[in-house]
């Protein structure tokens, strides 16, 4: 199986995440993205050149970021979605794969720019 979690527009947690965060005051957000990427070590930012992808975790990757970020996500965005998808049916073609992620081609009206495309602003 696959996760993907979301908020309840639909947004992939992380993108909405991080313009949260663009939101907030500057002295306000040291602490919570220190606190983001002490917990995210086990997470690759890989570099993808597609535009528009939906990220999905496998079993370990849902586990440790239940374990790691969930919480402070929650905490910026509020109730989050949970997507389960058998791996078999994730509906387009797979352009990135790890341990912990998946990354699927999205059309643009699915999905915003993926979280990864400008690593200064969007990986924590």
């Amino acid at each position: 199986m696959t996760y993907r979690y979301m908020t309840t527009t639909g947004e992939g947690t992380f993108s909405a995440t991080r313009r949260y965060l663009d939101r907030q005051p500057p002295f306000a957000l040291g602490a919570v993205i220190v606190a983001i990427r002490e917990k995210t070590k086990w997470l690759l930012f890989p570099s993808i050149t597609e535009e528009h992808v939906e990220f999905y975790f496998t079993e370990e990757g849902r586990e440790r970021f239940e374990s790691t970020i969930k919480a402070t996500q929650e905490a910026c965005l509020g109730e989050l979605v949970l997507k389960t998808v058998a791996y078999d049916d994730l509906s387009h073609e797979i352009v990135y794969e790890d341990p912990y992620q998946i990354a699927i081609r999205a059309r643009r009206q699915e999905s915003g720019p993926h979280p990864y495309q400008d690593p200064a602003r969007y990986c924590f």
